[in-house]
Order: C-alpha cells, then sequence, then structure tokens
C-alpha cells in the first residue's frame, strides 16, 4: 500500500511538472503577444506561472552559488521595479514580481529538472512551429486557409492578419518587401521575434542535426529572412563550428578558409547584380549595405529622431538611471524602435550593469566554452533588440547558461546525457 501511495504521487508530480512546463510555455508566447493568446490577460499567465513555480519550491536546492545568483537577480528586479512604478500600472509591477519567483525557483532546480524544462519547452516549441509551417506551405501552394481577425497593436507598428496556423503583416511595406515571398513569423507578430528565440533553442541544443526539433528551428529562421536570425545563425556556426576546429588539422583549417571565400564571393556578387526578384538579396544582402549616415542599412531599430534624442541623453547626467522615471512622455517618441540604445535609455547604464551582473555570475558558476559561447550570442541578438528581461528570451537565458556550462553532461542525439 505504502509502495502504491508512493508511485501515485511520483505520478502526480510528473503531470504537475508538466503543467508547470506548458504555463512556463505560455508565459513565453505570451510575453510576445503570439495570435492565439491576443485575447489572454498577460497577467492571468503571469499568475498561473506564479502558483505552479511556488508550487515547485520542493524540487529546489540553493547552494552558496544560487543565494548569491537569487540575491543578485532581487536587486535586478528591484531597480527595474523602481524606474517603472508610477508609470505603469499595479498588476505590471505584481508581474515583475511574479517573474523573479519565476526565475528564483528556476535557478534552485537541480540540473536534471533545468533539463527536463528545456525539452518540454523545446518539444512544445517545435510543434508549435512545425503546424505553423505546414499551414504557410500550404498557403503559399494556394490552399485556402480560413482567415480570422486583423490585430493591430496598440502602437498601430503591427497590423497582422490572423490565418490561426500563422499571421502575416498587412502593413503597406512589408507587403512590398515580401511580394516575392512572405516573411515567415509563424504566430509571433514580425520575423525577428520568432527568429530570436528559435537560435536560442538551436544553440541550446548545440545545433545537433540529429534532432528533428533543430532542423525546424533552423528551417524557422531561414524562412523569415531575419537579419537578426541570419546574424545569430552566422555568429553561432562560427562558435560552435568554426572556432573549435582551428585547433584541428590543417585540412579542417583550410576547408574553413575555403568555404569563407566561397560565402563571401557569393554575396558580394548578389550586391552587384542587385537582384530585387531574389529576395535573399533584397531581404537580406541589401540590408546590410553601408550607409554614412545611417551605418548597416537594415539597422530600421530607430529613428533618426531617436537617435538625436539618445546622443543628447548620453551628454547628461540621466544616463545613469535611464529616463523612465524623469520623462512621461519617453514611451510616445521610442514606440517600434529596439536595440541597446532603447534599453539604456530607459534604464540607464546602472540598468546595464546590473543585468550584466546578473549573467556574468551565471557565466562565471557554469562556465564552459559553450556557456560563453551562448552569452556572446545573446550579447549579439542584445544589440539590435533590448528585450532580455522579456520572460520570451529570460527563461532561454537562464536555462541555456546553467545547461552548457554543467560540466557532467555530454550531448548526444537527443541533446544532452548524463555523465
Amino acid at each position: 500500500m505504502e509502495r502504491l501511495i508512493i508511485k501515485q504521487m511520483s505520478y502526480l508530480n510528473k503531470k504537475l511538472f508538466v503543467v508547470y512546463s506548458f504555463c512556463i510555455f505560455l508565459l513565453m508566447c505570451k510575453s510576445a503577444d503570439v495570435s492565439f493568446l491576443w485575447h489572454v490577460s498577460l497577467s492571468l499567465i503571469y499568475f498561473l506561472a506564479g502558483v505552479l513555480s511556488i508550487l515547485m519550491i520542493n524540487k529546489t536546492h540553493y547552494g552558496s552559488k544560487q543565494k548569491k545568483l537569487v540575491a543578485v537577480w532581487a536587486v535586478v528586479q528591484s531597480y527595474f521595479i523602481l524606474t517603472e512604478i508610477g508609470g505603469v500600472t499595479f498588476f505590471a509591477i505584481l508581474n515583475k514580481f511574479i517573474l523573479f519567483i519565476i526565475v528564483s525557483i528556476l535557478i534552485g532546480f537541480s540540473f536534471r529538472l533545468k533539463y527536463r524544462l528545456f525539452e518540454n519547452l523545446s518539444n512544445l516549441f517545435a510543434c508549435l512551429l512545425s503546424i505553423s509551417i505546414v499551414g504557410w506551405c500550404l498557403c503559399l501552394l494556394g490552399v485556402k486557409i480560413p482567415v480570422g481577425e486583423l490585430y493591430i497593436s496598440d502602437d498601430n507598428f503591427h497590423i497582422l492578419r490572423n490565418y490561426y496556423f500563422f499571421v502575416r503583416s498587412e502593413r503597406v511595406a512589408d507587403q512590398v518587401a515580401s511580394i516575392i515571398i512572405p516573411r515567415f513569423c509563424s504566430v509571433f507578430q514580425e520575423p525577428g521575434q520568432l527568429a530570436v528565440p528559435c537560435a536560442f533553442m538551436l544553440f541550446i541544443g548545440n545545433a545537433n542535426m540529429r534532432d528533428i526539433r533543430n532542423w525546424i528551428y533552423l528551417i524557422a529562421i531561414i524562412l523569415s529572412f531575419s537579419l537578426s536570425g541570419y546574424s545569430l545563425l552566422f555568429v553561432g556556426g562560427l562558435l560552435l563550428y568554426v572556432i573549435p576546429r582551428f585547433k584541428q588539422s590543417l585540412k579542417a583549417k583550410l576547408l574553413i578558409v575555403v568555404a569563407c571565400i566561397i560565402g563571401f564571393t557569393f554575396i558580394s556578387s548578389l550586391q552587384e547584380s542587385e537582384d530585387a526578384d531574389n529576395p535573399f538579396y533584397s531581404m537580406i544582402v541589401a540590408r546590410l549595405t553601408f550607409d554614412e549616415e545611417k551605418g548597416i542599412v537594415g539597422n530600421n531599430r530607430t529613428s533618426t529622431y531617436f537617435d538625436n534624442r539618445y546622443e543628447e541623453y548620453i551628454k547628461t547626467s540621466n544616463v545613469w538611471t535611464g529616463l523612465n522615471i524623469v520623462d512621461p512622455t519617453l514611451s510616445d517618441w521610442t514606440n517600434n524602435t529596439s536595440g541597446y540604445k532603447k534599453y539604456i535609455l530607459f534604464y540607464g547604464l546602472i540598468g546595464l550593469f546590473l543585468v550584466s551582473w546578473f549573467i556574468y555570475l551565471m557565466l562565471r558558476y557554469n562556465y564552459s566554452y559553450q556557456s560563453f559561447s551562448y552569452v556572446i550570442l545573446i550579447i549579439t541578438a542584445f544589440i539590435p533588440r533590448s528585450l532580455i528581461l522579456n520572460p520570451t528570451w529570460l527563461i532561454p537565458i537562464v536555462l541555456g547558461v546553467f545547461l552548457l556550462g554543467n560540466k557532467t553532461q555530454t550531448f548526444v542525439s537527443d541533446t544532452f546525457r548524463f555523465k
């Protein structure tokens, strides 16, 4: 009888962890405002994820390193709450407190539980994308797909038509850019929002192409024609495959050099041809052209007005704490912008230091070449997009640094195997 009770409790605990993983997945999705959660309250999902995280507290263990990380994470969240208090609703502040609990519980999980959570999240994300890719391909082939509502974001920047399996932008600029082939963004608001989490999940899985989920992430990034996604693929490829092999044979080095020359020649030929009918050229290569005033042409995350205000701002004392406290109009003139400049405008150099401190400590306590490379990837993603504390990014960031830095595991076909 006692064994039966223990067995039933174990079964219930496993089911509870699955439900917990699903709620974390929903939180990641809602934080990116995916289409199937447009009419679901963000605070409700935060509440559910928070409650289930608290139920997981008996599965946590905090050594000295974990306690330091939680303490630093508390300082980080406290600072961001202070910078936003008075300018946001009570529920927004409550959500930040719940996020503190969620990440703190995650830090206290063992490697095995972190791995299980990653596996559950990866399965859910890959399943969502595979359904979305099939629907998108059927639409391209002329199959009639059910059409839903038109969604307009609060800042009027995103105008999306819901096809249930995926969404398509109805903005004139996006339709002109996608006249040859529409950019795939699954159920996310834009291709870049899809590509970055895909790149994170692909890297955590060590880009092991014997895992079908990694193929799904790779296909999604390629079809997105996202400059951020392609940049992360390039940087990730260098970190995972190129740099480690420079320590190997002369043959491997020669192959790398030849591949780089071929790639450079291919891109150069595209730039010279300026083929407007080539989607890769119009969406990626053309955006890599350098402009004296703007820099990289594809750097469309800021405006001239924004850049001028930023140049004025960094010369003032507000650069330390940001403008989020002192400028009530900040959200109005920073709409439709992103990147590290926006982050510094909102939270200042102190906010940048605190987040860097938190990530540095995670890396220091979980150091390996893979975890160090993953942090480089995170920095690369952060430069054009200021979403580092968004759960869509934050959960994979914490999981990735811990999992990739654990020296008691190695990668095999199913991602991880315990030694």
